[in-house]
C-alpha cells in the first residue's frame, strides 16, 4: 500500500510516499501568492514534486490508496492550492483522503510534551494552539500576537513555530513526512467531507 502526503500551509512545500515500508520526500521553498517566480510557485511545482516523489518510490498514482494533507491553518492561497490538488486526483484515482489540521500532526509528532504551537500569518501575528499528551486543546485556538508570544513561551515544555522565533524550535523534519504516522490512527475516524480549517477568532483570552 502506498500512501501519498502533501504539505501547502506553510511556505516549504513538501511532499511524501511511503511505500514498502521505505519514505521519500522532497521539500522546496515556495511562495503561494501572487508574482511569486515560477521556481518559487507553490501552484507551479506541487504536482511536479508529486510525480518526482513517486518516481523515487517505484510507484504511480494509480497505485496509491490513501493521500494525505493539513487541511489548515494556515496559508489562505497555500491551503486553496493543496485542496485543488487533493480533489483534482481524489476524483481521478478515488483515493481515501485523510486531512488533519497542522496542529493535530505536530501534537502526534511532539506527543510527550506540552506544547504551544504557532503558525505565522503574515500579518504579524500567529495562528496558534496548545496541546498535551498528543491532544489538540482546539477551544482554545485563535491568532495572537508577538508579545503574547513572549509572554506564553515559558509556560509550555516546548514551543513549536513554522519559523524561527525566541524560544521556539522549527521542526527539522517536513510536515508532510510527519503525517504519515498519523495515517493508521485518522484512517478509522475519517470522514467522506474534507473541510479547509482556516483560524481567524482574533480572541485568544482562554490561555
Amino acid at each position: 500500500m502506498a500512501i501519498l502526503a502533501f504539505d501547502t500551509t506553510t511556505d516549504q512545500c513538501s511532499v511524501a510516499c511511503l511505500h514498502d515500508g521505505k519514505t521519500a520526500c522532497q521539500a522546496k521553498s515556495t511562495r503561494s501568492g501572487r508574482g511569486a517566480p515560477a521556481d518559487q510557485s507553490m501552484a507551479a511545482v506541487l504536482v511536479p514534486m508529486l510525480q518526482e516523489c513517486l518516481a523515487e518510490s517505484g510507484v504511480g498514482f494509480a497505485e496509491v490508496q490513501t493521500l494525505m494533507l493539513p487541511r489548515g491553518p494556515g496559508s489562505f492561497t497555500g491551503i486553496r492550492i493543496g485542496f485543488s490538488v487533493m480533489h483534482g486526483l481524489a476524483a481521478s484515482y478515488e483515493y481515501q483522503v485523510i486531512a488533519p489540521t497542522v496542529f493535530d500532526v505536530w501534537a502526534n509528532t511532539y506527543s510527550g510534551y506540552r506544547i504551544l504551537m504557532l503558525m505565522d500569518n503574515k500579518q504579524g501575528r500567529f495562528y496558534a494552539a496548545t496541546a498535551a499528551n498528543g491532544v489538540v486543546y482546539y477551544d482554545n485556538a485563535g491568532i495572537i500576537s508577538m508579545s503574547e508570544v513572549e509572554r506564553l513561551v515559558s509556560d509550555f515544555d516546548l514551543v513549536i513555530s513554522d519559523q524561527e522565533l525566541p524560544g521556539a524550535e522549527v521542526p527539522d523534519i517536513a510536515l508532510a513526512v510527519q503525517m504519515l504516522s498519523l495515517a493508521d490512527k485518522l484512517r478509522a475516524h475519517n470522514s467522506n467531507t474534507v473541510e479547509p480549517y482556516y483560524l481567524h477568532n482574533p480572541a485568544f483570552k482562554k490561555l
